[in-house]
């Protein structure tokens, strides 16, 4: 659900148009640096150590890349885990909902 959020944005006129773009998008605020995926952020491996997930990703992001994933979010641009978060974003508001997926929402960004 995650690589449709990314593709959609990919396709979307709101956002950079190419995979990295996306993915390494950040925004400068008053508080510092905001990554829009947090593991973006963190300071830490991001080295995936189990194959099996590794395989699970490999083959999503090759699905993806590939034209050939079904998107499960309904056109979301935006997501989130509302039990990771303290104070819920503004655009929560103001987005459609489309579709929950484990313990993330989806939103789509409403046309203007």
């Amino acid at each position: 659900a995650v690589a449709n959020v990314i593709l959609n944005r990919v396709n979307s006129n709101r956002f950079p148009n190419t995979v990295v773009g996306v993915i390494n998008q950040r925004k400068k605020t008053k508080h510092g640096w905001v990554c829009q995926f947090s593991y973006v952020c963190q300071l830490k491996d991001l080295t995936m150590y189990d194959e099996d997930s590794k395989m699970k990703a490999g083959f999503v992001a090759w699905k993806a890349t590939n034209g050939i994933l079904r998107d499960s979010t309904n056109g979301a641009d935006h997501y989130l885990n509302k039990s990771k978060v303290k104070t819920l974003p503004s655009w929560v508001f103001a987005f459609n909902k489309t579709v929950k997926i484990g313990d993330h929402t989806f939103y789509a960004t409403k046309d203007i």
